[in-house]
C-alpha cells in the first residue's frame, strides 16, 4: 500500500477530553468495587498476542486512547458505572477456553468504520482507530458489534494484575446478578461473597472514557489481500506510520453489507452472551 497524499490529524473531541483527563489513567494500582471487565481471546484471524501489539499501536498513535471491539450489548449498564465511578475502569481477562475455529480463521473478516453517536448519529471512527470482527455469525452476516472507548498512560503489555473471583461479584444493575461462565462483556460489582467458583486473572486494565460503549456502524468485508496486509503490520510502526496505513486500509473500499444506513437506531438493551 502506498501512503495517501495526506495524514489525517488524531486530534479529534475524544482526544481534547483525553488531555484533561483524571491522572488516576496513569497507574491502576487496584480494580474498585464497580468496573467493567472483558474476556478476550483470537478474533479477527489475529491472535491474542498480535491483538494487544495491534492496540497498542493504536494507543500510541492515539495519545493514549483505543478502541476494544466486543460481541454483546451492555445497555444501560454502562451508565450506572459511570454515574457510580468517577473515573470507570474496564479489567480485560483472557478466556479460559481456545478460540473458536469463527474467530481464529473466519470466513469473512469486516473492518468496522464508524460508530453511533446517541445525539448526533454515525460518525467516523478516530482516524487512529482500526476495529476488526468476524463477518459472519451461526444466523449469517453480522449485523451488531460493539467497542469500549479506552484509555491508557501505560502500553499495553500482558502481565499478571490480580485476580477476579466471579464468586465474590455480581452484574451490576441485572435482573440476573449472578456472573456467568458464558459472559463475555459485563459490568460488575463487589458483593462480599466468597472465593468459590470461576476465578480469572487481569491481564489488562484501562479506564473508560466518554462516549465509554459504542455501537459500531458501516462495516466493509475486507479482502484477502487486505487481510494478509494487516497480518503483516510491524509491531514496530512509528504513529505516522499507523495513522497512514489505517488511513488508506479505511480509503480502500466502501461500506459492502448494507446495512450501514440503519444504524442510527440504536437496538434496545439486551443481553446477549457469547460462549467463553
Amino acid at each position: 500500500m502506498r501512503p495517501p497524499a495526506r495524514i489525517p490529524n488524531p486530534k479529534s473531541d475524544m482526544a481534547g477530553e483525553a488531555a484533561a483527563w483524571p491522572a488516576a489513567c496513569s497507574l491502576v494500582s487496584r480494580l474498585p468495587d464497580a468496573f467493567c471487565w472483558t474476556k478476550m481471546q483470537a478474533e479477527a484471524g489475529q491472535s491474542l498476542e498480535e491483538i494487544v501489539a495491534r492496540k497498542e499501536m493504536e494507543r500510541s498513535a492515539g495519545r493514549g486512547i483505543f478502541f476494544w471491539g466486543v460481541g454483546n450489548a451492555l445497555g444501560e449498564r454502562v451508565k450506572k458505572l459511570v454515574e457510580r465511578a468517577h473515573v470507570p475502569r474496564v479489567a480485560f481477562s483472557m478466556m479460559r477456553s481456545r478460540p473458536k475455529a469463527e474467530d481464529s480463521a473466519p470466513a469473512e473478516v469486516l473492518l468496522w468504520t464508524a460508530y453511533v453517536d446517541p445525539k448526533t448519529g454515525v460518525r467516523p471512527l478516530p482516524s487512529h482507530v482500526l476495529l476488526l470482527s468476524r463477518g459472519t455469525t451461526a444466523n449469517g452476516e453480522k449485523r451488531r458489534h460493539y467497542a469500549l472507548v479506552c484509555r491508557s498512560e501505560n502500553r499495553l503489555e500482558m502481565r499478571h494484575r490480580g485476580t477476579i473471583h466471579l464468586g465474590q461479584f455480581r452484574n451490576l444493575g441485572s435482573s440476573t446478578p449472578n456472573v456467568g461462565a458464558s459472559q463475555v462483556t459485563a459490568v460488575l460489582e463487589h458483593h462480599g461473597g466468597t472465593r468459590e467458583g470461576l476465578s480469572y486473572d487481569v491481564h489488562l486494565v484501562a479506564c473508560l472514557m466518554n462516549p465509554y460503549f459504542v455501537r459500531l456502524a458501516e462495516p466493509r468485508i475486507l479482502t484477502l489481500a487486505e487481510r494478509d496486509v494487516v497480518a503483516r503490520v510491524s509491531a514496530g510502526f512509528s504513529s505516522t506510520d499507523w495513522l497512514r496505513f489505517v488511513s488508506e486500509l479505511r480509503a480502500a473500499g466502501r461500506p459492502t453489507h448494507g446495512f450501514g444506513q440503519d444504524a442510527h437506531s440504536i437496538e434496545p438493551s439486551t443481553d446477549s452472551w457469547q460462549d467463553a
